[in-house]
């Protein structure tokens, strides 16, 4: 209740028995001192405010800025520290390289000496993730980065997908490299030629890759007979298929040539593959179908060679693959490796 208010009811019960205007008169001394006590006790209210404002302000700059500039004095140290200072033998590629039976170098150290991460880096920092991604993506043996997990105390797990050896592309006994199924060369020295013979053979290419190890060849002839080798694979041996090989089949009205493929078995016989999967003509069957066609073929006649290894193959037409009866065994330009 306000004090004023008070002091009126006191006023009234203690003299009830005056007039009017001597109430009045009697009152306004009494009127003027509370008014006065309201605007002083305001006041003091005003500045009790204002200093608790700044006193929470400066609360609040405290809390903001204090561990920022805590942060600066020693963040350095804190994340030198071991338990947050990231080494090579914290990272751990998933899964390991040695697990896939064809990759015979140090992926790891190799990706991150080349990114400069092998010396210091802390979980701490922002980037460290991107980085590591980025350092992995870069190598020739990796494929793909599909994730990259920090953990306390240091340690990073990176999940990786490795690329696959398709095909060895052959320009003679002393030129060659190996490529994955999009193309993409692959680290030579991986490889002895003992190893590289066990491969299918890509031949009849001029030239080698246009670019370094760990991009694509930079020859559609090249792409196209990596994806029909990786499809391959799993039979090629059995199938006792020799290489692959681009054949010219005409020119386009932008005078570039136009190219299919062809299989050679060990023993010459030719096999009419058709166009590559990027370039397949309308109603053409697919890498699939054509697969499908030359597994049936083996299984009814026991082998894709004639009895004197004179003859084609073709899988180009619709239906069944058809034998095209040849004088003479296929020519063997650049020739597998021996």
């Amino acid at each position: 209740m306000p004090l004023d208010g008070c002091s009126r009811t006191n006023l009234a019960v203690k003299d009830d028995g005056m007039t009017r205007s001597n109430k009045k008169s009697a009152f306004a001394p009494w009127a003027r001192l509370v008014r006065r006590i309201a605007v002083v006790s305001r006041f003091l209210a005003f500045r009790a405010e204002g200093r608790l404002t700044l006193v929470g302000l400066a609360l609040l700059g405290v809390l903001t800025v204090g561990p920022y500039w805590a942060w600066r004095q020693v963040g350095d140290r804190v994340a030198a520290g071991d338990d947050y200072r990231l080494t090579a033998d914290r990272v751990a590629l998933v899964p390991p390289p040695e697990s896939v039976g064809w990759i015979r170098r140090d992926v790891k150290l190799e990706a991150l000496r080349d990114a400069g991460l092998d010396e210091s880096a802390s979980i701490l920092d922002a980037d460290l993730n991107e980085r590591l991604a980025k350092a992995f993506r870069l190598h020739p043996w990796v494929a793909a980065v599909d994730k990259v997990t920090k953990r306390y105390p240091a340690r990073v797990e990176i999940e990786v997908e490795y690329r696959k050896p398709a095909a060895v592309v052959v320009l003679s006994s002393d030129a060659w490299w190996p490529v994955d199924a999009n193309g993409v060369v692959l680290p030579r020295d991986d490889f002895s030629p003992y190893e590289a013979r066990r491969y299918p053979h890509i031949t009849d290419v001029a030239g080698g890759p246009y670019g370094p190890t760990g991009a694509r060849w930079g020859d559609v002839r090249v792409h196209g007979a990596a994806k029909i080798a990786a499809a391959l694979s799993a039979d090629w041996q059995k199938y006792r298929l020799a290489r692959v090989a681009p054949l010219v089949v005409g020119t386009g009205f932008d005078g570039v040539e136009e190219y299919e493929f062809a299989l050679y078995t060990e023993q010459g016989t030719r096999i009419y593959w058709g166009h590559g999967p990027d370039n397949s003509a309308p109603g053409e069957a697919t890498l699939a179908e054509k697969a499908a066609r030359l597994a049936e073929y083996a299984a009814r006649h026991g082998s894709l060679d004639a009895t004197d290894g004179s003859q084609d193959i073709d899988l180009r037409s619709a239906g069944p693959a058809t034998t095209i009866p040849r004088s003479a065994a296929a020519p063997r330009a650049n020739a597998p490796l021996r």
